[in-house]
């Protein structure tokens, strides 16, 4: 394999970041909105939920939509083609076409060609909404009562463990280490959200000092 250019290296970084990005995003949405993400209590459903309409149930469910929407667009624009028209892009495909280019040992190859397969078929199920609804307002689907890009939480959950497994041997080829992009919570996050939405609803009380 021929050395990979100090450019590209870049681009891979660059690109990572947008994975982590979109993990990160996933990761807000299924906190606040899924109902299999929190503990239930009683008939009021999941505990988050209760305090969200407790606090802006006007304004969560705005973001709902809002984080709908970015989720598809983050996740389409990484399964891209390389190219469209003039445009060049940043995407699973341009990795691995350029690290073809580079002469990469066969089985790494293989493995990235049967993750981009199964990345696209991914993208086969979530490009319609980006093409349709979000990036375009698609007069005909407006008009009809479809439902696209509807899937199954299995779905998304085996894009992503696809998704880190490209950029882990992608990464590796170019002497990247790999890089677990799964949520880690801190200090400052959804979990600090909802915690001070609670107190603020009478859910909690504030810590005393």
């Amino acid at each position: 394999m021929r050395a990979p250019s100090e450019r590209l290296i870049d681009d891979f970084v660059r690109f990572r970041e947008d994975c982590i990005r979109t993990r990160n995003l996933q990761y807000v949405f299924e906190y606040l909105y899924d109902k299999d993400c929190d503990r239930f209590v009683g008939e009021d459903g999941p505990e988050t939920q209760r305090v969200l309409r407790a606090t802006a149930p006007r304004f969560f469910d705005d973001l709902h939509k809002w984080l709908r929407d970015l989720y598809f667009l983050y996740c389409a624009r990484l399964l891209d083609p390389a190219r469209q028209g003039s445009n060049r892009n940043l995407t699973v495909e341009f990795f691995v076409m350029e690290l073809k280019k580079l002469d990469i040992d066969d089985q790494t190859s293989a493995d990235l060609n049967n993750l981009k397969s199964r990345l696209d078929a991914y993208r086969d199920v979530i490009v319609d909404p980006r093409r349709k609804l979000i990036a375009h307002r698609d007069l005909p689907h407006s008009r009809s009562a479809l439902t696209i890009g509807v899937h199954t939480l299995e779905a998304y959950e085996q894009f992503f463990i696809d998704l880190n497994r490209f950029t882990d041997r992608a990464g590796t080829a170019l002497g990247k280490d790999p890089l677990n992009f799964a949520f880690l919570p801190g200090e400052g996050d959804v979990h600090s959200l909802i915690h001070i939405l609670r107190v603020s609803a009478g859910f909690d009380k504030m810590p005393e000092n």
